[in-house]
């Protein structure tokens, strides 16, 4: 009900919520850090959930993949995303290896975004997330290499990838 908010205070600096604010238009927000509406201060969007990265290689054939494990948070145009995923075919697939289903598109400035690692026993891989322009997919550059992406075949079947990335949307 509308009597659950509470004003605090005799300064007027502060405001006492007893329950959860609730707007009634969804474009609306609250304004961080100054006494007036400046649009770049804005928060009007935050936003949690799951979602489902779909693994292939560069010709476009997806990886079998099991134990999908795919979380993101975004609060306004910056976006969090984490996953694990392992390799569930033994097919002899060895193009680069990127990652498809990214939950938004990124801005049109392609940047490594992230970082991975492909736990095969006792050969691991670290490597980075790069994410072209405005895009929702990337591939695995490895750390310490020049211009070597992780392979399909590098993934060892059974194994996992371990993953993170932040971005800004579009």
């Amino acid at each position: 009900s509308t009597s659950d908010v509470v004003l605090a205070g005799a300064s007027g600096d502060n405001l006492a919520v007893s329950h959860n604010i609730l707007f009634t238009n969804a474009s609306k927000g609250v304004y961080l850090g100054v006494t007036s509406a400046t649009a770049s201060n804005l928060l009007d969007d935050y936003e949690e959930g799951t979602w489902t990265p779909v693994m292939k290689d560069n010709n476009s054939t997806t990886v079998a993949t099991s134990n999908l494990t795919a979380q993101y948070t975004k609060i306004g145009k910056f976006v969090t995303v984490e996953f694990t995923v392992q390799r569930n075919n033994s097919s002899s697939l060895t193009n680069l290896l990127y990652i498809t289903g990214i939950p938004f598109t990124t801005t049109n400035v392609p940047a490594l975004r992230g970082h991975m690692w492909v736990d095969n026993a006792s050969s691991d891989i670290k490597c980075f997330i790069y994410v072209g322009a405005s895009n929702t997919e990337g591939f695995f550059p490895k750390a310490g290499t020049n211009d070597a992406g992780v392979t399909t075949n590098e993934w060892i079947n059974g194994r996992y990838l371990y993953g993170s990335l932040t971005y800004i949307t579009a």
